[in-house]
């Protein structure tokens, strides 16, 4: 059962149907299994350590476990968006960053009275 209420939602699709041209060895996948395990510290700083898998299931008929530690993102438009890589597609580099990522404390230039 995820820990996101809205892929617990009957009415919310839990999977994608990629049509982005980088994915097209991929029939579909689902991030349901993976947990960003969100900290959230005082002020604007938060913390991310994912885990989990992903479900994807591939044109060739296999379907794949696969690590959010091993899924990294292809820059995909000028917005600084990106589409999933999974481990055995053209383009595959263990040196792009992670899809899922782990994200930094930052500072705020909010101030609160």
């Amino acid at each position: 059962m995820s820990d996101d209420p809205l892929y617990r939602n009957p009415d919310c699709l839990s999977y994608a149907f990629p049509t982005e041209p980088e994915l097209s060895p991929i029939a579909c996948y689902s991030e349901i299994y993976a947990r960003h395990n969100m900290s959230v510290y005082t002020g604007d700083q938060s913390a991310s350590t994912p885990s989990g898998y992903c479900i994807v299931a591939w044109k060739n008929g296999t379907v794949q476990k696969v690590s959010v530690a091993d899924i990294r993102e292809i820059p995909y438009a000028a917005d600084g968006s990106g589409v999933p890589c999974f481990p055995g597609m053209t383009g595959y580099d263990p040196a792009l960053p992670h899809f899922i990522r782990v994200t930094v404390p930052q500072k705020s230039s909010r101030r609160f009275l």
